[in-house]
C-alpha cells in the first residue's frame, strides 16, 4: 500500500497544473505550456492508464479498499480533468464500469471520498451526455438527493449541496432520456424542500438549488411536461 500511495502522489504532482500568476491570467506574459499539461495529455492517450485509476476505486478484489489509495486516485483524475477534460471523458467511456465505481463512492460513509467523487462527476458529466446517461441509470439522482438531505438542506453543507445541484443540472441539461427518468422516478416532488430557507440571505446552496429548479423546466421536453 505504501508503494501505491507514493506512486499516486508522484503521478499527481506530475499532472497537476500550476497556478497562473495574475499577469499570465491577464495575458500580459506569454509562457510555454506547462510540463504538467504535456504529461496529462500523454497519460490520457492510453485509455488503460485511466482505467487503472478507476480500477483502484472498485471494491476488492478488483480494487484497493484503502482510503489513501482511493483519495490519491481521485486527486490524479481531478488533475487530469482540469488539464484535458475531453480526453479523460473519452477514456472513462471506454469502461462504463469506471462510472459505476465513481457512483458507488457517492454513497461512501467517508465524506472526503464522497465529496471528491462528487466534484469529479460534475466535470465528467459536463458536456458529455454518454457519461450522464450511465450515471443517471446507476442511481445518480437518488444518491444526490440523499446527499442533500444528509447535509441538512440549503442551510447545511452549502458547498456540498451546491455541487450536488450542479451535477443534477449537468445530468439533465439537453438530455431527454435523463429528464424523462427524473420525472418518472418522482424526483421532481423532492426538489421544493431544497428551497425552504427562511433567512434573509440565501447561502450558495439555496441559490444553486433555486437556479436549478427554475431552469429545469427549460430542459424538459414539452411532450414530457404534457404527459
Amino acid at each position: 500500500l505504501e508503494l501505491f500511495k507514493g506512486a499516486l502522489e508522484v503521478l499527481h504532482l506530475s499532472v497537476v497544473l500550476p497556478q497562473q500568476s495574475q499577469q499570465q491570467q491577464q495575458g500580459q506574459v506569454e509562457v510555454p505550456p506547462p510540463p504538467a499539461l504535456i504529461n496529462a495529455d500523454l497519460y490520457c492517450r492510453v485509455p488503460d492508464n485511466v482505467l487503472l485509476l478507476l480500477g483502484l476505486l472498485r471494491d476488492e478484489p478488483e480494487g484497493v479498499d484503502d482510503f489513501y489509495v482511493r483519495y490519491g486516485a481521485l486527486q490524479v483524475m481531478a488533475a487530469l480533468l482540469a488539464a484535458c477534460q475531453d480526453k479523460l471523458q473519452a477514456c472513462v467511456l471506454s469502461s462504463p464500469l469506471g462510472v459505476v465505481a465513481l457512483m458507488d463512492l457517492l454513497s461512501s460513509p467517508l465524506e472526503v471520498l464522497r465529496n471528491e467523487a462528487l466534484l469529479l462527476m460534475v466535470g465528467l458529466c459536463n458536456g458529455c451526455p454518454q457519461i450522464s446517461n450511465i450515471a443517471a441509470f446507476e442511481g445518480a439522482f437518488e444518491k444526490l438527493l440523499v446527499i442533500c438531505g444528509s447535509e441538512g438542506g440549503p442551510g447545511g453543507g452549502d458547498v456540498v449541496i451546491q455541487d450536488a445541484a450542479e451535477l443534477m443540472n449537468n445530468l439533465l441539461r439537453d438530455n431527454l432520456a435523463n429528464q424523462r427518468l427524473f420525472r418518472e422516478m418522482g424526483h421532481i416532488q423532492q426538489l421544493p424542500p431544497l428551497l425552504q430557507y427562511t433567512q434573509t440571505q440565501q447561502p450558495p446552496a439555496a441559490a444553486a438549488a433555486g437556479s436549478f429548479l427554475s431552469s429545469a423546466s427549460q430542459y424538459v421536453d414539452p411532450s414530457i411536461r404534457a404527459a
